[in-house]
């Protein structure tokens, strides 16, 4: 007992006061074996530095402190951490996306995180592309597939663009295709306004023009009339 509380003391911001109460919600952590089980995973987060304190605070809980972090580790963290430094080139980038966007820690990966980066690669978002997505856009990894694919879709058969257009602007991945993305460009369309200075073919000045900051506010409120 007295191994196990004196390990997470020393690498955990935690006063007795905090870590007794949480030890009775957990006993079982008591139970655990420092070398092979605690040290590992705290050291872990140590070794990530700066991005790995961050990741350790999206997991207290006032509660139960850091133990229920530590309790899912091999479930909840461990295999995202895994899939996403495959992406995003290491264990720092990593942790630092699920500190910047703590939802991601509750998608499960292979009914969500796995289909969303498949559909994207599918498109030929892959590589550094898909990395720097991700970075821009963390929250996407929360967006349903199908709405990912249809935005993606709309972009290269109606708007006439490509995944160059797509990390140019990064946040047409998550605006909603019926109430903001459909709207703005049909409306701009109807008006002539999408060709007037640029050739057709020309995706990213199209794509452009339906993300124009002065026009947001008043095609969102055009968006609303037409939903």
């Amino acid at each position: 007992m007295q191994a196990v509380t004196q390990a997470l003391q020393q690498h955990l911001p935690l006063s007795d006061e905090q870590l007794l109460p949480a030890l009775s919600l957990f006993p079982e952590v008591l139970g655990w074996d420092v070398r092979d089980e605690l040290l590992p995973r705290l050291e872990f987060f140590d070794s990530l530095g700066p991005a790995g304190k961050r990741l350790l605070d999206t997991m207290y809980d006032a509660e139960t402190g850091y133990l229920q972090g530590l309790r899912s580790w091999s479930y909840a963290v461990a295999p995202k951490l895994q899939l996403l430094a495959g992406v995003l080139g290491s264990e720092q980038q990593a942790a630092a996306l699920l500190a910047s966007c703590p939802s991601v820690l509750k998608l499960p990966v292979e009914s969500k995180l796995q289909p969303v980066l498949g559909c994207l690669a599918a498109a030929g978002v892959k590589g550094e592309q898909l990395a720097q997505l991700l970075r821009d856009c963390p929250k996407l990894l929360g967006e349903p597939r199908e709405s990912i694919v249809a935005r993606i879709n709309f972009l290269v058969d109606v708007i006439g663009g490509d995944v160059a257009d797509l990390m140019a602007f990064p946040q047409y991945a998550m605006l909603s295709l019926a109430d903001i993305i459909g709207p703005r460009y049909f409306f701009l369309a109807r008006q002539g306004w999408l060709d007037a200075f640029s050739e057709p073919s020309s995706g990213m000045l199209q794509l452009a023009r339906v993300l124009q900051p002065e026009l947001k506010a008043f095609l969102a409120d055009v968006a609303q009339v037409w939903r």
